[in-house]
């Protein structure tokens, strides 16, 4: 297995995202390096010594997830409000899985209008 240098690793985190995103994670994850915080079951953290401001930093670590989870639970809203939500956090298109185009209802006038959209027009 090569050698890393892991703070440069973990570095590339920031500057990637999408699909090389989840690689660099899924590489990091592989080295077995990091191991569950004690009394934490969703924080990892590097084997050995640890700094002084590692509890501060831990707590940064919590609530950053906390957060991240609040952003992404549903909270009983529609598939297009999920979408669009979606993509302000990053969701990005591709020809294979392109987003669904949103339609304003109030702009659906007519049956051809309609099936443009691929929608039912309902009287």
């Amino acid at each position: 297995m090569p050698e890393y240098d892991i703070a440069l690793e973990l570095a590339r985190l920031h500057i990637l995202s999408g699909a090389g995103f989840v690689r660099q994670l899924k590489m990091l994850t592989s080295l077995n390096i990091f191991k569950p915080v004690e009394n934490e079951k969703d924080i990892f953290a590097a084997e050995g010594n640890h700094r002084d401001d590692f509890p501060m930093l831990l707590d940064a670590a919590r609530k950053a997830y906390e957060d991240g989870e609040k952003k992404l639970q549903p909270q009983g809203q529609s598939i297009l409000q999920t979408c669009g939500k979606l993509q302000k956090l990053g969701a990005r298109q591709s020809a294979k899985n392109p987003l669904p185009q949103l339609v304003d209802i109030d702009e659906i006038g007519t049956e051809a209008d309609a099936a443009s959209v691929g929608a039912e027009y309902v009287e």
